[in-house]
């Protein structure tokens, strides 16, 4: 097993988000519930009808996902530039590091929203995941023939940040959201 985590950083890194991102996920949530003079209780289940659940996980996700990319493009030009073994797996390592946190905070946030149905949510957001990363492997051989290395990894990460405005969309209008369905939701009962 270790020997598997030193040949491959992007997973260490990825392991060792899973023993981090929780502990920052559950601080993040007490942070706001107590800006906002709402109890937080650790044993049980609570309403999310008037917490903001959304900015609680999407801000915590946004800086790890800009991190994530920015070390991304730094991987690549440090292949570009043939640089040292060590640079490009120290970079591998906290690009899999943000990236799941990232991810991780992402799927929690689909099963805080959808608490009724979490294997579903998070089969869905997988099937997506995976589809866009597996287009997103595709064009990285005719992009890295045309462009090179460096500048592959760059688009490919001004792309991902490039639609992270929508996160901003769903932080500022996901509460009003999430009421409207749940007014449906409860008037179809």
């Amino acid at each position: 097993m270790l020997t598997y985590l030193f040949k491959r950083p992007s997973a260490a890194g990825g392991i060792a988000s899973s023993f981090s991102i929780g502990h920052l996920l559950d601080w993040k949530f007490r942070r706001i519930a107590t800006s906002l003079g709402l109890p937080v209780d650790r044993k049980r289940a609570q309403s999310l009808k008037e917490f903001p659940i959304e900015r609680a996980r999407i801000s915590l996700m946004l800086p790890l996902l800009f991190a994530g990319m920015a070390t991304m493009v730094g991987y690549g030009w440090a292949l570009e530039q043939k640089a040292m073994l060590a640079g490009p797996l120290i970079l591998q390592f906290v690009t899999g590091f943000c990236t799941g946190s990232a991810f991780t905070a992402m799927s929690t946030l689909l099963v805080d929203l959808y608490p009724f149905n979490p294997s579903a949510v998070t089969a869905a957001s997988n099937l997506i995941r995976c589809l866009v990363g597996a287009g997103a492997t595709a064009s990285f051989n005719p992009l890295i023939e045309r462009i090179g290395i460096g500048w592959c990894f760059t688009v490919w990460c001004l792309l991902t940040v490039g639609v992270s405005p929508g996160l901003w969309v769903v932080i500022r209008w996901g509460p009003a959201w999430r009421e409207r369905r749940r007014r449906r939701q409860a008037s179809s009962l």
